[in-house]
Order: C-alpha cells, then sequence, then structure tokens
C-alpha cells in the first residue's frame, strides 16, 4: 500500500466548509479544486482533489488548511491497488498481555510514550485504543509498540467503510418462488420443515439496523456499534437506502436504514400468517447494526465477540468492505474469527456466511473476510437455475443461493420491510425485490440455521460440508452468455474434478436436502461403530471417489489401505503457502499487508497449475513459473476478462489486460509480469466509472513519480507498418508507411486517449465525437503554434483556451481538418497541402513542382503554397465540426459527472 497523492483524510475544524478549502486551494496554486468529499466517523472526511499530485502538495495543503482554522488535523489516505483506498488517523488498538502484571506494563508503557487510552473493547477486555499525541505517526508507533514485546499485537485503528451489496428494484409483491413447491430455482423448505424449522437457534445479523419490533422477526437482542448501546434500530443515514427520502427524517440525513430489516426477513421471518415465510422462521435473531457507516475494524471484532457470548450458531454479512477490500484483515478480526470457530455455540462454532459481492465476476478473494479459510462464500443464482449476472465468482465460492436475476424479468425476493410509509415499499411491509447477493447470503444462512436445528449436535465445519454436499449441482445454461456478457459462463463455472464449480462453488443450497443430510451425519464427528475409518479423532465415512465425499472433503486412503472421506489439511509445499523445506521454489512477495514474505512457488507451462491470483511467467533464472498476477494479465483487454480491471496501451495503442507486479530492483528492475511484460512505476486514471468507484483504469508508464502501484506494461517493439496516422498514436505521423516523431506537433486540438497525451496541465475532452487537447490559457496567454488563446462564454461562465486560427475554421473548434502546426504555414506530409499536386519538402513547405524533375529539390520551380489561405482542403468542409456550443456541453458533461460522483461519495 502507498500514501495517496489524490486523498486526505482531514479532522474537520470549527471553519470547515467547501469554499474555505477552495480558497486555500487557490491561494497555493492548484491547478485542480475539490471534487467530492467522503465525511467518515469521529469528524472525520476525506477530501478528493480530483486529479493525482505529489504527496508533498498534499502535505503543503493540509498545513495550509490547518493554519486557517479550516481543519484541526490530517492524515494520508492509504490506497492498494486496483481501487481500495482504506484510513486511520491518530489511534492504534492493541491487546495487553493477559494478567494483571501484563496490563499494567501496557499500561505504564503507553503512558510513558504520551498515548491516551481512548476505549476498551466492550466484549473483549483485552483489546484497549489509545491516541497518539498530537503530530505522532500512527504507523509508525503500531510498528514501534508491535515490536516492543511488551502487547501481544498492535496496529493501527484502521476504519473501514461497510456498506450493502445491492441496489433493490421496484417493489411487487409476488410468490416466494425460492421456497415452494420443488420446482426450478426452489431451496425445497417445505420438506425441511417437516422436520425442523429453526426452534432454537441463533441467528446473527451484521448489517444496518433492523427492525426490532416488525411483527414478523423474532428479535432477541440487539448490539450497535456505532452508537455503541443495546438499540440495533433503523437510524435516519445520509447513504441512500429504502426507496427514497423519508418524511420523518432530517434533510442532513434523509434516507431510512432498510437493508438490515429486509435481510433479517430473509432468513427468518416467522411463521405467523402475517406475510411472507424466512428460511428458518422459528429462528431468533441477534442484530447487529454495523453497515453503512464507516467503522473501525476494532468494532467489527468486538461485535463478532458479542454474538459468541451470546450463542449464536450462524451469522450473515450481507456486505463487503467496500474500497478498503484490498487491505487485510486485523489482527483483531483475525483474533475474532479464530475464536468463533473455536467458542461459539459452547464450543461446537459460529459458522460466518459473506456475500461474494456484486462487481460482474470480480474474483470474490479481493473481499478478505469472503477469502478468509475459515468462511463460507456465497454468489447468486436466478429463479431459472443460472448464474446472477453481477455476482462475483471464483476458488474461494462455496455455495450458490437464489436472489434475483438479471434477464427477461426474473424476480427478486420477497422479504420484510420496514412497516409503514418507510423502507423499499412506502406502501406496505413487505418488499418483494430483494437482490444482490445482499438477498443469496441470507438465504443460505437460513439454510445453515435450519441445518443446525436438525441436529444441534453439528459442528461449524460439518454444517459447511453439509451446505457445500447438499447443494444442488445446477449449470450456467439458461442464458445465452457468449451474447449477453461475451463469455462462455456454461465452460467457465463447470465443475471440477472435485465438484466444485467457480460461479456456483459446489452447487446451489437446497434445504430439503441439507436437512435429511444433517440428522444422522458422520463426516467429522464423533468416532462411532458406522465410520469407515477414524481420522484425526474425527468420524471418516467410506468412499470410492472424491465426488462421493460432501464438499470440500476428499477421499483418503491411509496406511491400511482404507479409503475413506476427510477435510485434507493444506499442501505445505502448494503455490502460495508459507516457504519451508517442502517447496520447490520459494519466491519472495510483497503482502496485502505491505511487507515482505517468502511463499512457495512452482514450475508451470501454460499457468494450469497456477491458483487463482497467479499467473504463469518466465522469473530470473528459475524459468517459467507461477508469480503473483490476476486472470487474464497480458491478454488483449477486451478479448479476456479482466480481474484486475486494469489496461495499458503498447506503442500502437492497443489495450492489453494489466495485472500489479512487485518492482525488484535486485532482478534487473522487473519481477512477476506475464511474458513481453515488464514491471513499471504506473500513472492511472479512471476511464470507466460505476457508482460508488472505478470500473476500469488506464495507466501509463511514467518515470517521474507514480500516482498508482506499479503494474504490467508491454515491451516495447518495432512499430508495424502503418497505414495512417491514427495507426500511430499521439505526436507521431505515419510516412511511407513507418511511424516517425512529428516534429511539428503541438497539443492544442491534437487526438488524445488519456489526459498525459497533452501534457502536463491539460485535458482530454470530448468533441463532438473524439477526443483531443484542451491546453488552458489566461486571457491573451501564449498558446503553442499557431494555435490562439480566445474566451469562449456559455451560462455566464468564461473560460480560455488554445484553440485553432479562426481565419482558417471560422467558428468551428477543433475540427477534424486542423492540426496545430509549431511553424506557420508548415506541412508534415503532402496531405497537409491544399491539392494533391503538391508535396512537402525537408523544409516543411508546400511545393507544386515536381520533386523529381531537374532543379525541383533545389526549389526552382513554383514558390511555396501559404496553407491558410481561403481556398478549401479538397475533400473535406472546412465548416463542418462542433461549434462552441459543443464544448460547453461535453465540458457540462464533465462537471455534471464530477459533481455526480462527488455526491456518491458525500453520501458513501
Amino acid at each position: 500500500m502507498r500514501a495517496s497523492g489524490r486523498y486526505l483524510l482531514v479532522r474537520r475544524g470549527p471553519q470547515f466548509a467547501t469554499p474555505r478549502i477552495e480558497k486555500v486551494l487557490a491561494q497555493l496554486g492548484a491547478d485542480h479544486g475539490l471534487v467530492a468529499r467522503f465525511d467518515l466517523r469521529d469528524a472525520l472526511s476525506e477530501l478528493d482533489l480530483g486529479a493525482d499530485s505529489d504527496v508533498a502538495a498534499l502535505l503543503r495543503l493540509g498545513t495550509a488548511l490547518q493554519d486557517a482554522a479550516v481543519i484541526e488535523q490530517f492524515f494520508p489516505v492509504w490506497t492498494r491497488p486496483p481501487d481500495g483506498r482504506t484510513h486511520v488517523d491518530d489511534r492504534v488498538v492493541l491487546r495487553l498481555q493477559p494478567g494483571a502484571a501484563g496490563r499494567r506494563a501496557g499500561q505504564k508503557y503507553l503512558a510513558a510514550l504520551g498515548l491516551t487510552i481512548v476505549h476498551r473493547a466492550r466484549f473483549d477486555h483485552g483489546v484497549i485504543s489509545a491516541r497518539l499525541a498530537p503530530g505522532g505517526d500512527t504507523i509508525a508507533v503500531a510498528r514501534w509498540l508491535q515490536e516492543s514485546g511488551v502487547f501481544v499485537w498492535a496496529e493501527p485503528d484502521w476504519i473501514f467503510h461497510p456498506e450493502p451489496l445491492f441496489d433493490p428494484a421496484d417493489p411487487l409483491f409476488e410468490r416466494s418462488w425460492h421456497q415452494r413447491g420443488a420446482g426450478r430455482g426452489s431451496l425445497g423448505t417445505q420438506t425441511a420443515w417437516n422436520t425442523t424449522k429453526g426452534s432454537g437457534v441463533v441467528v446473527g445479523v451484521i448489517d444496518s439496523g433492523t427492525q426490532q419490533d416488525h411483527p414478523d422477526l423474532d428479535v432477541f437482542s440487539g448490539f450497535d456499534v456505532i452508537d455503541d448501546d443495546r438499540d440495533a434500530s433503523p437510524e435516519c443515514i445520509a447513504r441512500p437506502d429504502g426507496r427514497g427520502h423519508s418524511r420523518q427524517c432530517p434533510r442532513e440525513r434523509p434516507y431510512r436504514e432498510s437493508h438490515g430489516t429486509a435481510v433479517s426477513g430473509l432468513i427468518a421471518a416467522r411463521s405467523n400468517e402475517l406475510g411472507g415465510l424466512g428460511v428458518c422462521p422459528e429462528c431468533r435473531l441477534l442484530t447487529v447494526r454495523m453497515v453503512g457507516v464507516s467503522q473501525r475494524r476494532a468494532t467489527h471484532a468486538d461485535a463478532l465477540r458479542w454474538l459468541i457470548a451470546n450463542n449464536a450458531g450462524v451469522v450473515n454479512n450481507s456486505w463487503g468492505p467496500k474500497i478498503a477490500r484490498y487491505f487485510p484483515i486485523a489482527l483483531a478480526e483475525e483474533d475474532a474469527i479464530t475464536a468463533a470457530g473455536l467458542e461459539g455455540r459452547g464450543g461446537k462454532g459460529l459458522l460466518l456466511l459473506y456475500a461474494a459481492g456484486n462487481d460482474s465476476r470480480r474474483d470474490a478473494a479481493s473481499n478478505p473476510y469472503a477469502a478468509h479459510p475459515d468462511t463460507v462464500t456465497v454468489s447468486g443464482s436466478s429463479r431459472r437455475d443460472d448464474f446472477a449476472c453481477y455476482s462475483n465468482q471464483g476458488a474461494v465460492v462455496d455455495i450458490a443461493a437464489p436472489t434475483k436475476g438479471c434477464y427477461d424479468g426474473e424476480p427478486g425476493l420477497i422479504t420484510t420491510d420496514i412497516t409503514g410509509a418507510e423502507g423499499y415499499n412506502n406502501e406496505g411491509d413487505y418488499h418483494n425485490g430483494m437482490g444482490g447477493t445482499s438477498g443469496a447470503c441470507p438465504v443460505a444462512s437460513g439454510v445453515a440455521a435450519l441445518i443446525i436445528g436438525a441436529n444441534p449436535e453439528l459442528t461449524s465445519r460439518q454444517v459447511r460440508l453439509i451446505l457445500q454436499g447438499s447443494a444442488e449441482k445446477i449449470r450456467a445454461d439458461q442464458n445465452d452468455w457468449p451474447r449477453r456478457v461475451g463469455a462462455d459462463l456454461e465452460a467457465i463455472f463447470a465443475y471440477d474434478e472435485y465438484g466444485h464449480s467457480l460461479g456456483f462453488g459446489y452447487g446451489r443450497v437446497h434445504a430439503g436436502r441439507a436437512v435429511m443430510m444433517a440428522v444422522g451425519f458422520l463426516q467429522g464427528g464423533p468416532c462411532v461403530a458406522d465410520c469407515a475409518a477414524c481420522r484425526d479423532e474425527r468420524c471418516a465415512i467410506g468412499c470410492d471417489s472424491d465426488l462421493e465425499c460432501p464438499g470440500m472433503s476428499r477421499c483418503v486412503r491411509d496406511d491400511d489401505n482404507i479409503a475413506a472421506c476427510e477435510v485434507v489439511a493444506a499442501d505445505p509445499a502448494r503455490v502460495g503457502a508459507a516457504c519451508s523445506d517442502a517447496c520447490d521454489t520459494c519466491l519472495r512477495v510483497a503482502s496485502q499487508g505491505g511487507t515482505f514474505r517468502n511463499l512457495c512457488s512452482a514450475s508451470c507451462a501454460d499457468g494450469s497449475p497456477c491458483p487463482g491470483g497467479w499467473i504463469c511467467a518466465e522469473f530470473a533464472d528459475e524459468g517459467r513459473i507461477c508469480v503473483p498476477g490476476f486472470e487474464g494479465c497480458g491478454g488483449a483487454f477486451g478479448a479476456v476478462y479482466c480481474s484486475g480491471e486494469v489496461r495499458v496501451l503498447d506503442s500502437a495503442q492497443r489495450a492489453f489486460c494489466s495485472c500489479p507486479c512487485f518492482l525488484n530492483e535486485a532482478n534487473g528492475g522487473g519481477a512477476y509480469c506475464p511474458d513481453g511484460f515488464h514491471c513499471g512505476r504506473a500513472e492511472c486514471r479512471c476511464t470507466r466509472e460505476r457508482r460508488g468507484g472505478c470500473r476500469e483504469l488506464t495507466c501509463a508508464e511514467t518515470e517521474g513519480e507514480p500516482n498508482y502501484n506499479p503494474v504490467c506494461f508491454p515491451d516495447q517493439v518495432a512499430d508495424p507498418p502503418c497505414s495512417s496516422d491514427s495507426d500511430c498514436g499521439t505526436a507521431r505521423i505515419c510516412v511511407e508507411n513507418e511511424c516517425r516523431d512529428d516534429p511539428y506537433w503541438c497539443p492544442a486540438c491534437a487526438p488524445c486517449s488519456r489526459h498525459s497525451d497533452c501534457g502536463e496541465g491539460n485535458w482530454c475532452a470530448p468533441i463532438g465525437s473524439r477526443n483531443v487537447c484542451l491546453v488552458a490559457c489566461g486571457a491573451g496567454g501564449e498558446c503553442p503554434g499557431n494555435s490562439i488563446c480566445r474566451a469562449v462564454a456559455a451560462n455566464g461562465r468564461s473560460r480560455s483556451f488554445c484553440l485553432n486560427d479562426p481565419d482558417l475554421t471560422r467558428d468551428d473548434i477543433c475540427p477534424a481538418t486542423y492540426r496545430c502546426r509549431s511553424a506557420e504555414g508548415r506541412c508534415r506530409v503532402a496531405a497537409d497541402c491544399p491539392t494533391r499536386d503538391h508535396w512537402c519538402d525537408d523544409n516543411g513547405e508546400c511545393r507544386l513542382d515536381d520533386p523529381d524533375a531537374p532543379g525541383g529539390e533545389a526549389g526552382t520551380g513554383a514558390p511555396p503554397i501559404d496553407i491558410h489561405q481561403n481556398a478549401p482542403v479538397a475533400g473535406c468542409n472546412c465548416n463542418a465540426g462542433p461549434g462552441f456550443g459543443s464544448l460547453w456541453l461535453a465540458l457540462g458533461l464533465l462537471w455534471r459527472r464530477r459533481r455526480r460522483l462527488g455526491a456518491i461519495a458525500k453520501a458513501g
């Protein structure tokens, strides 16, 4: 991770206001302004300056804002590719050594360093938060405390931003298709309810506020980690939720939290004839209000501890870590997840389920909670038992569950809503449009709860095996995927030799089968006479192949040649394992925590031995081995699925899928890239926006200060033959089928694909049907070449740009026929001259004489032609092209887009 050059974290001061910030920016001479503000907790705000600069410039801005009393403090924002951001202010979190002596020693050590204890975890008293003295370096202090040996562990008190994973559609009350009957897409819950409805099972829901007194929910207790109290009811918030503004909420927080109530209903809406039924209608709910407001990771860990203490058997997490998804789980969370498996439900274990996410087939492992080996990851399936197009995928997916589909009116799920005139349905107490993996995950959580209801003695690992082993093997064969998404998902999501699919995990959950399997389930339980073998003092059932074993368990023969199912320990020599003597090759890589680790690698031929997150590449003297990388890296962008969503261009402007890499100076400056690519410092910009973030980055290699982590760039190769200037990219021309540097190139009105094509401080903007460079200038300011500084006025505003000579093109702005030239009357090629009879000599002059005639090259023929005369250029309409209105339309669209993105960022 690295400090951002675009974002700055500030603690708001008494005079904090957007106009004051913009005034300070103007005083500093900044060439960009404040485009968005993202408010966090504890009077913290993230400022988005819209363009990258160096970190030193941000520090100057922070100091100036502090001197002007606009802010009290400022801190760096930490970034991780492709678009992750996370925040830390002046607080560290740590675990005291056990015992009274350990606690006293730790507190004394903190006091000696000038740290103040500001919070003690409510349900884990050994974990405390401490604040640094003003001006302290949180990252450095956390490392110092970690290495001191006085504490079990210490780390920065990271802030993250959990958010719901779906955007609900219009509410329509329909049949509960995912539960009733036994048709396509059904869970078979009616069969399961003949055995159990989940009586006595407690399910935790970590989400936004849940209506505690909803008549169709049995909420046992609640915990609000945002307000630190026991009331987890829905509050008014600034982030959009529900159908729209609530009349009962204030203007600054106009939305009523609705997501948590909808999620809770899918799990456990009661069988009281009031409305729809949850999958586990007699389950009791423990609700935690956490989602939708930025949180410290330590408070998330505290919420898990509370759920453990209250005997939850299953916990549903229909949320993701948003911009912090590429950062690792905090140590406090790691401790809590481990405790959930060991201490939850009286030692049988608490099962954590996480939604895979809705990033349209991104690798679900980008969410560190979903990727954790002790959690269950849930993808989305549709009513037709096909893949939900927006769902994420990957090797970490355990199971799929029904949710709203994407095509041909595939419906959402019926569930509870905020009663009265709030929530998703303003005219009723139920919502019929629940979708996203936010809808799939609680369905799967309800099935897990039914499994425990059918056999309360099962461990959390056994519940996970039953979820996987009882799932129905559905396929992506109901939609024309090659036409809809450009990929054959039926082939991509085919089940492997172990019965696992990248899209559906071990299949779509089935409550009827799961409950039947749970009764008398032997695998992983106590050893009894019916067990084929006892492995690690646990029962193992007999088998002939892996497909006969439930879920992730495998068929293994022991020393007595007895084949039985067991959950096989991870291979210590597998790619990505910690380096040991068992590894064929050890590789030094950068970990998610920003440190370095030595991990196992292996030889490869075509990438098939490399797991997800690794690619096959030539590396130093090791030959072709697995190195860190993302699926599709090195392939033509658009022709391969680019999971990293990072795009790079070669010298011919061809686009390739790229991926993050690690600059290894000891290896000649490049490492971890596919053949034909090298690792380089990147200057990146967003070229495809989406709500809440960037969908596509385009990066150029830079020798200066990068604004992004290193990525793989294509090696320089000889230019292929060209037929026109467009084949040669920016600032180059095609001469005799060969790309050459344009000696007269200047940026005004030049074609471009990114801002950096236009030179520092200039814009690449859409004018008409193409992108051109707009060079800003002051009134009467200097402009390159024969362009002139012209003021353009519209809607009472005025901006000045270096534009084409009006004597040539009248009122048109940057028509296709205009090229800014660095010398008056110069040509580059014959096409720049008025007619086909002209040719362009080596001095850049248009001539009518025959260059092959005697004396022609000596200039004895006709005199040069002034190409700026009013005679029209042959074959074109010089007056055809966008005018000033088109320019302002383009700039207006850019401005409105920035305003819209800023509003989204403010809403969180």
